[in-house]
């Protein structure tokens, strides 16, 4: 190779990394992106995907509701958000998608891209009494109960 081969070569790596190429599944600007994580124990990686999969879509919720709420918005409603949100919130993920997978030091970690279904998320803050923050047309936020 040329010098100016590789400098031509080298300028693609840099054009490639600082655009970079989104992962399938993580184009939705919707879309939430966590890593959940579990230990692998008596060598179960079943166990553990599974386990990392739904520490994952917990972490997800948590994310959309830090959003949604605000850090105020989770404070006041910190005992109905574990006891009533979190727990029930499996049926408000519409979807979501498995990005990438590691096993190592006993551990096993996923990246996950999760879509919450905001109207049904909406419908259980209400059901729960929580006042939900959302963002107006001119950017500035109000809250709705």
């Amino acid at each position: 190779m040329t010098k100016k081969h590789i400098l031509k070569f080298i300028l693609f790596l840099s054009v490639f990394f600082i655009t970079g190429i989104p992962a399938e599944g993580a184009e939705d600007d919707d879309n939430i992106l966590v890593i959940g994580v579990s230990s692998i124990w008596s060598d179960n990686l079943a166990a553990a995907r599974k386990d990392a999969i739904s520490d994952a879509l917990v972490k997800g919720i948590e994310d959309y509701l830090k959003t949604t709420l605000g850090s105020q918005g989770m404070i006041n409603n910190f005992h109905e958000l574990i006891n009533e949100i979190i727990p029930g919130s499996g049926e408000v993920i519409e979807n979501y998608s498995i990005l990438a997978e590691n096993e190592s030091d006993k551990k096993y970690r996923i990246l996950v891209s999760i879509k919450v279904n905001e109207k049904m998320m909406e419908e259980s803050e209400s059901r729960n009494y929580i006042p939900v923050k959302t963002m107006s047309d001119n950017g500035l936020f109000s809250f709705r109960s």
